[in-house]
């Protein structure tokens, strides 16, 4: 049962408790949009998982779907158009690819290769993402509603000692904000957090990168197809067309 609130300038507390359980979720105004943390407390068992921050309903932007577009952090980063049709009702897929099932989700940091998602339409977009400096493993996952109209956006948190300790307060904020704009908007978001970070400054000025791989104009990556890397021949000769069709520097990403 909600029991108390408090606030604050750029700040807001809510706290439940009851039937052994305390929750306190503090939100903070973090660069300009809500950071969200939780404190939880059990008196009679061991906290296993915590799943934090927690947004349903998340609906069609558009009348058919056919105008949203959902950036997945999976690999390199995928734009999904009309997530709710070619996403989320998939029955499953490669294990590499995420665990689907009426649901998509993965884990940070593994097959996620940064913490953000968006999902957006041409009038408005939903950014969500953690704010994670120490690498915590944890799932996000989004999850197809009943109606099949709308999903759930779901951090599932897992504790060290998880099955030990009765106590977790989230080491990391879960940022949520509204944005106009398309994937360049919300990895610009994204990007002025991560370049703030321990293990961005230093790791980026230390790179003696050569210039050719600064001047690449496009990647060409092989994931959707291995068996198509081991055909040397074949993915030599359609590289070089690919490259004199573009005009353009090519890079391979070759497995």
């Amino acid at each position: 049962s909600f029991r108390s609130r408090r606030w604050a300038e750029g700040a807001l507390d809510l706290y439940w408790a009851g039937g052994g359980l305390s929750v306190t979720v503090h939100c903070r105004d973090t660069d300009g949009m809500p950071g969200l943390t939780i404190d939880v407390s059990l008196e009679n068992e061991a906290i296993r998982t915590v799943r934090f921050p927690v947004i349903g309903n998340i609906p069609l932007l558009s009348e058919d779907g056919e105008r949203d577009f959902l950036v997945l952090p999976w690999q390199n980063g995928f734009l999904i158009k009309n997530p709710l049709k070619n996403l989320l009702p998939l029955p499953d897929g490669p294990f590499w690819a995420g665990r689907f099932g009426g649901k998509y989700e993965n884990d940070y940091p593994a097959q996620y290769s940064y913490q953000f998602m968006a999902y957006y339409t041409d009038r408005i977009g939903l950014y969500v993402a953690t704010r994670d400096r120490d690498a915590y493993i944890k799932t996000i996952g989004l999850y197809l509603g009943e109606d099949g109209r709308s999903f759930e956006y779901r951090v599932t948190h897992t504790p060290e000692e998880m099955g030990k300790r009765r106590r977790y307060s989230s080491p990391f904020a879960a940022a949520v904000t509204l944005f106009e704009g398309d994937w360049q908007t919300c990895a610009g978001i994204y990007r002025r957090w991560a370049l703030q970070q321990k293990w961005c400054p230093p790791a980026i000025a230390a790179r003696d990168l050569p210039e050719n791989l600064l001047k690449t104009d496009l990647w060409r990556i092989n994931h959707g197809s291995i068996d198509l890397g081991s055909r040397t021949e074949e993915y030599l000769q359609t590289s070089r067309r690919l490259q004199q069709e573009l005009n353009g520097a090519l890079g391979l990403h070759w497995y």
